[in-house]
């Protein structure tokens, strides 16, 4: 302290100034030149001394702006930061190890999926839904490109698995992992998503869905339920609805055949399967039924009819899981009855009063217009089905009828079926499902008027006026299925794929009711070839925007041939002949041969 007290200061004339100009330079530098680029602390004792207490054993000249050891200043070199031993342990080398090797499975999948789009046929990628533009239905390219993935490929070539799509682990959220491998993206997922509820669904609202099933809410919680409703969207592009369904399919099986893992989610997979799909490969619609009976087989083996749920005194929530069962429930019957009502051998439903009592609770509290939609067609179906138990099931009891009982009986269906038309406003000018409850409407008269006609009055020799006012009503009832089909198709063309089937079935009951007319001379004209021709025009109206239509136009040809041959019939062989050629047509069993 004394070395450094025998410091020459600076000046002591005017020692106020001084410290003034030094506190002022100080408090702005904060360190002499020497201290600031060595990065030390830097102090003074007193302003009135020269140097810093650093620069001072050095015994160096001190200065706030020049450094006097900056000439022979060497740089140091950065101390290296030693890894610390937690950064290097197993368990963070073995996540890293992880990540590559899920990163070159990503980009391998990725390079083998490009090349497996490049072998495809591209010719289906115009459209952006059932609704968009398909164009129309071929072989599409050479065989390669033709080669499907399952039975219910919109392809025509052979049934081939494609094994070279990447491997989706089942436990892993499907859509996301599709996000993955580029098959599908969050833009075009979403806008498929809004496809299905307002351009499919709106028009047949079989699945009836809560509000909170947005696609967000989807994507986190029900991916395999978004994928199914995604996936019916894609009926215009091969390719695409093909490894989609691959996916689905897989993850379907696994969930019920081998974990067992069923929920009332999965039956909402099946419905939606079951009612967009492509047509039949060939004749046949063997995916459609499978859907739709699996549907039905996980209905019973969750026992969503049983007592807990019907006598429910709650008025049920629209985001509840009882309302969500119920839905399924009555869907699934619906949509069973039909099928049961156009294809006999498929009679797998019953209407009890545990139905009625279901849709009951669906028509109160928070209930949607798809909630009424499924209870007055389940209503309507079950007339159906009342109707095919008396004439069907009890066809000696019907027989027996004297003709104006049986007369009566078939005015009562039909009031009762008015009726229900009529309180459902299902069938209204602003209904969208309007042409197609139309459809099942004058599909249900239509099956009554044509058995009764082929199978219970079956006196030729005795030509009624029931006899005859039944066959009349039936060639009206046909015709009237004929022309909702021609307004559905002006509609829209984004409907359940079965109902291609019911003009066809009322050309086939239009072409039975000629040959009646033919084989007992009687004083009527059906004109075949003109609804024929309605039909067939409606099929290429919207040929060019949807495949599926494009397809059925093939099946409608083979039509015509029955059509054709039974404008030649005469008295003695139309019977017998009609037989034969039906028998073709027996193998959809869509009609039934006549006896």
């Amino acid at each position: 302290n004394n070395k450094r007290r025998s410091l020459t200061p600076i000046s002591s004339n005017e020692p106020n100034q001084i410290n003034s100009e030094f506190a002022n330079k100080f408090r702005r530098l904060r360190a002499c030149a020497r201290c600031h680029r060595l990065k030390m602390r830097c102090v003074f004792e007193d302003p009135a001394f020269e140097s810093c207490t650093r620069c001072y054993k050095a015994d160096l000249k001190c200065s706030m702006t020049e450094d006097p050891t900056i000439a022979s200043a060497k740089s140091r070199p950065r101390k290296k930061t030693k890894l610390k031993d937690e950064n290097l342990n197993p368990q963070s080398l073995s996540q890293i190890q992880l990540q590559l090797s899920e990163l070159q499975r990503l980009l391998s999948h990725a390079i083998r999926f490009s090349k497996i789009n490049d072998d495809f046929n591209h010719g289906g990628n115009g459209g952006s839904g059932i609704g968009g533009n398909g164009g129309s239905s071929g072989n599409g390219g050479d065989d390669g490109n033709n080669v499907a993935s399952s039975m219910n490929s919109m392809k025509d070539g052979p049934v081939k698995p494609v094994p070279n799509l990447p491997w989706i682990p089942y436990e892993l959220n499907i859509i996301k992992e599709l996000y993955k491998l580029n098959i599908l993206n969050d833009e075009d997922a979403r806008q498929r998503y809004d496809f299905f509820i307002n351009d499919l669904m709106c028009y047949w609202p079989c699945i009836s869905l809560p509000e909170h099933y947005t696609y967000d809410w989807l994507i986190d919680n029900e991916p395999l339920v978004l994928l199914g409703f995604i996936t019916v969207t894609c009926l215009n592009e091969p390719d695409l609805h093909d490894t989609l369904l691959y996916y689905l399919d897989g993850n379907l099986a696994q969930k019920v055949s081998i974990t067992g893992d069923i929920t009332v989610s999965l039956i909402q997979i099946y419905l939606c399967l079951s009612l967009w799909c492509s047509p039949p490969r060939k004749w046949g619609s063997y995916k459609h039924q499978m859907s739709l009976l699996t549907a039905l087989n996980l209905v019973l083996c969750l026992d969503l009819g049983n007592e807990m749920h019907r006598n429910n005194q709650n008025v049920l929530k629209d985001s509840s899981e009882e309302r969500k069962i119920v839905r399924a429930y009555m869907g699934t019957y619906a949509c069973c009855c039909s099928l049961g009502l156009s294809l006999p051998r498929f009679k797998v439903v019953t209407w009890t009063p545990n139905h009625e009592r279901c849709c009951q609770i669906l028509l109160m509290g928070e209930s949607n217009r798809h909630d009424r939609f499924i209870c007055y067609y389940a209503r309507l179906v079950a007339i159906g089905e009342e109707i095919f138990q008396f004439l069907y099931i009890n066809l000696w009891q019907s027989s027996s009828l004297p003709h104006e009982s049986l007369r009566a009986m078939m005015i009562s269906y039909e009031k009762r079926m008015q009726k229900l038309a009529t309180e459902s406003k299902l069938l209204t000018s602003n209904s969208k499902e309007r042409n197609l409850i139309s459809i099942i409407y004058y599909q249900l008269l239509m099956t009554m008027y044509d058995y009764v006609v082929c199978r219970v009055l079956l006196r030729k020799d005795i030509l009624t006026e029931v006899y005859l006012q039944t066959l009349n009503r039936l060639i009206k009832a046909s015709e009237k299925v004929i022309d909702s089909f021609v307004a559905l198709c002006e509609q829209t063309c984004n409907f359940p794929t079965f109902f291609y089937y019911r003009p066809m079935h009322a050309l086939v009951a239009l072409i039975r009711a000629r040959l009646l007319v033919k084989s007992q001379d009687l004083d009527l004209e059906i004109d075949v070839e003109n609804e024929y021709e309605k039909v067939s025009k409606a099929l290429k109206s919207i040929g060019s925007k949807s495949k599926v239509a494009a397809k059925m136009t093939m099946i409608l040809s083979r039509v015509s041939k029955w059509m054709k041959v039974s404008n030649k019939f005469n008295k003695d062989g139309a019977t017998n002949s009609m037989v034969d050629l039906l028998d073709e047509l027996g193998k959809e069993k869509a009609v039934e041969n006549i006896r």
